[in-house]
């Protein structure tokens, strides 16, 4: 579950944190924050992104 709260005037202004539930107890392992989450997702898609329009075009030669 992600929980965020906006304070404006605040910097930064939307603060959350991620909670990642065990399934089998319900316990709480890991609580990390948002933005740290957020962040690392952006990093892996625009290394993903980089990695994929890197690749040569089916079919062309590498000479």
């Amino acid at each position: 579950m992600k929980a965020d709260a906006r304070f404006p005037g605040v910097r930064p202004a939307l603060r959350g944190v991620i909670c990642q539930h065990g399934g089998a107890g319900g316990e709480l392992p890991v609580l990390p924050a948002a933005a740290t989450v957020t962040a690392w997702r952006t990093r892996s898609a625009a290394a993903l992104g980089t990695q994929v329009s890197a690749r040569p075009a089916v079919g062309a030669s590498s000479a």
